[in-house]
């Protein structure tokens, strides 16, 4: 995704600045089904 690239300088801003990026970047994942009907883990943006 191109809006990923955005939040990844994003946080390399906030880690040069000496903040934790998991106070201001909480990663959020959701699970969704695969063809074989089992679920995997995502990243959502």
């Amino acid at each position: 995704m191109i809006f990923s690239k955005v939040i990844d300088k994003a946080k390399e801003s906030c880690i040069d600045a000496g903040e934790s990026i998991f106070n201001h970047f909480p990663d959020i994942r959701k699970m969704v089904r695969i063809g074989s009907g089992a679920e995997r883990e995502i990243n959502q943006i």
